[in-house]
């Protein structure tokens, strides 16, 4: 059971369950067992269940159009003003990049086109972010791996920034990796597609799986 405002993070090494525990709870994927509710309801059977959710994957669509679209497509209706794009784009730290480019928001990205632009691996993570965060109608933001072609400290502050622009969004953060793990309210430790531990990172160093994954990757935060 999660509640509005939560982060949760859920942890384990790679290939133990977490990004299909992710397909499930964002609905692409039914339960075999066990229910998904939302509001009390199955989540299949909510009709707005998936404009509640918004999700971000670690092989996110790096979209060749112009960051103006990249942005819209992230909204329900795709209406957004101008005004609401550089907000975003503020908040991302995406702003002061996209003003410098002759034709701000509506500069075209990829190399469909001559004259695209191609962004670096964390211009385009942040840019997603912006996508995720156009959603207006999300309560629950899953994310999952989406910083994985990042270094540590890339993607601490990739985490930083999600944390910060959160608000009162539910927030699952799935990952292999645990430099972030200290900010979350608390932690689900996966072994084998089953969850043996439910609380906070200090309390968790006690168990042997999470303690030895820390230990292992504790170097790359230091």
């Amino acid at each position: 059971s999660v509640s509005a405002g939560e982060r949760t993070a859920i942890v384990a090494p790679s290939g133990f369950g977490k990004s299909t525990l992710a397909l499930l709870l964002a609905g692409y994927l039914s339960p075999t067992g066990g229910q998904i509710l939302l509001d009390g309801q199955e989540i299949e059977r909510v009709p707005v269940a998936r404009h509640d959710i918004a999700c971000l994957f670690q092989d996110f669509e790096q979209y060749h159009m112009t960051i103006r679209e990249n942005i819209k497509i992230g909204r329900k209706d795709c209406k957004i003003t101008e005004e609401e794009i550089y907000a975003l784009l503020q908040k991302v730290g995406l702003e002061e990049y996209v003003s410098t480019l002759p034709k701000g928001i509506d500069t075209l990205l990829g190399q469909l086109e001559d004259g695209g632009v191609w962004l670096s691996k964390g211009q385009w993570q942040r840019l997603a972010i912006a996508r995720l965060m156009a959603n207006e109608d999300a309560r629950i933001w899953i994310l999952d791996e989406p910083t994985a072609s990042l270094d540590p400290l890339s993607e601490i502050e990739v985490y930083n920034l999600i944390m910060n622009v959160a608000q009162d969004k539910m927030v699952f953060f799935i990952s292999h990796r645990l430099g972030f793990a200290k900010q979350v309210n608390r932690i689900l430790l996966f072994c084998d597609g089953k969850i043996i531990g439910d609380s906070t990172h200090d309390s968790l160093l006690e168990e042997e799986h999470y303690r030895e994954m820390f230990k292992s990757q504790e170097s790359w935060y230091a």
